[in-house]
């Protein structure tokens, strides 16, 4: 692989002096990168050359002009809080060019093997303190591109670095896309407890909190479009009577889940298989709603930044295994359904009194989850829908391998496929228990 490293997109404006602080919902998350990689296919190798790369720098240039605060990094006030510092620096892109075809790819596109050396070097986010880097690879022969971006999670969810994409990719159309809402103000808390009641929750559970050694790693599932609607079905006729409702019950809370609460019940129940754990132990399983979609008034739609909150459900190992599949379903929904304006608000007071009273880490972040378990549906956020000029990606993957809580992403089929991805961050141990669990190979089929 040839590669230009050091290539640098400075701001064309001069940038505001003063730092950018983050909300509490940002700083909810971890201190980590996002990472994401798509690859795109020439289907006519002998055309000229396949997204150019001139075209590709040109728009991105564009792209992070209109979002300024990816040219800063990652420093802390004088509260010890992270902030975002401004910097003359630039942001670091790499060019690089690979002596093999985009055919080297045989077709189950596994997360190992897809992920080799494509990425973006995460050490310009956890060492050099960057928001944001960028690579674009071309395969040989003209035959395809690969970009991968990584931007750092305090900055954004994955929400925010897939619409970054889409207005690069509409700068390089020759199009201009809506300018992002940067105000970080609309999610910042006020804290009212006290900080030393919240320092006394957090200390309390510490020892739970911390993670364990373990070797994590990434894996790839398939369902087909069959195999969900046959989960789906079984999960309906499994639905439980909550709240005096029953499963014949109009109340859509109750008589209806959707996919990814189908698919994060199953998935959920072999990993509690998977790890052993005895029936009255403590289970916590949770998934991210997007403020952005549930109160669009709140939070805009080109809102920059963090709006996912975490639904969890709480209960034990003997509860979850015990009961039909659908009742873990079932309480999937209604978690994500409690969501009121002012439980978000409270929420975020709760954030912001946590985080005067302890600075974030590891710790902070798995009390704030409140989950030793994380489902993300990435299906609403159009991933395979992005496109330069030329067509859509005909692969989409995260390669990340080491989330404080083990993790499964929810992902469509792309276009012309048929079905549903998972991909699964995982202790290497467990993931190895879940290949063999018979539930789950009822409905998918491992990738790699």
């Amino acid at each position: 692989m040839r590669e230009r490293i050091g290539y640098r997109l400075r701001p064309i404006r001069p940038q505001p002096p003063q730092p950018v602080a983050f909300s509490h919902l940002d700083l909810s998350q971890l201190n980590v990168p996002l990472p994401c990689l798509f690859i795109y296919k020439n289907d006519n190798p002998a055309s000229a050359p396949f997204m150019p790369t001139d075209a590709l720098l040109a728009g991105l240039q564009r792209a992070v002009d209109m979002h300024p605060v990816l040219y800063g990094r990652l420093g802390h006030a004088a509260s010890g809080l992270p902030e975002i510092q401004p910097s003359t620096e630039g942001v670091r892109i790499y060019v690089a060019d690979v002596a093999y075809p985009i055919a080297a790819f045989d077709g189950s596109w596994s997360h190992a093997t897809t992920c080799r050396g494509l990425g973006v070097p995460t050490w310009l986010v956890t060492e050099q303190k960057m928001l944001f880097g960028a690579k674009i690879t071309r395969f040989a022969g003209n035959t395809g591109v690969a970009i991968a971006i990584v931007q750092h999670h305090y900055c954004v969810d994955i929400y925010s670095l897939v619409k970054f994409i889409g207005a690069w990719a509409s700068f390089v159309r020759g199009e201009t896309p809506e300018a992002p809402l940067l105000d970080r103000t609309l999610l910042r808390g006020h804290p009212r407890p006290p900080a030393s009641d919240c320092r006394q929750a957090l200390a309390s559970v510490m020892p739970l909190a911390k993670p364990s050694a373990v070797t994590c790693i990434g894996a790839m599932l398939r369902i087909s479009a069959a195999n969900i609607a046959a989960l789906k079905a079984v999960v309906a006729e499994s639905l439980p009577t909550l709240n005096g409702h029953s499963n014949n019950s109009n109340d859509d809370d109750i008589a209806w889940v959707s996919t990814a609460n189908a698919l994060g019940a199953l998935l959920y129940r072999a990993r509690l298989r998977a790890t052993q754990r005895p029936p009255d132990a403590p289970c916590h399983l949770g998934y991210p709603v997007n403020l952005r979609f549930l109160f669009p008034d709140l939070v805009p739609r080109n809102y920059f930044g963090n709006a996912l909150v975490s639904a969890t459900v709480t209960s034990t190992a003997g509860d979850i295994l015990g009961r039909p599949i659908g009742h873990l379903a079932a309480r999937l929904r209604q978690a994500g359904n409690a969501f009121t304006r002012e439980r978000i608000a409270d929420k975020i007071d709760e954030l912001a009194a946590l985080l005067a009273a302890w600075p974030p880490s590891r710790e902070t972040h798995q009390y704030i989850l409140g989950t030793d378990c994380c489902y993300s549906d990435w299906t609403k956020f159009e991933l395979q829908s992005l496109d330069f000029g030329q067509g859509h990606p005909i692969c989409v993957r995260s390669p990340r391998t080491a989330p404080i809580s083990p993790t499964c992403l929810l992902r469509n089929m792309l276009p012309g496929q048929d079905g549903m991805e998972v991909y699964l961050v995982d202790d290497s141990v467990h993931i190895a228990r879940m290949k063999q669990d018979k539930e789950l190979l009822a409905y998918f089929e491992w990738i790699g």
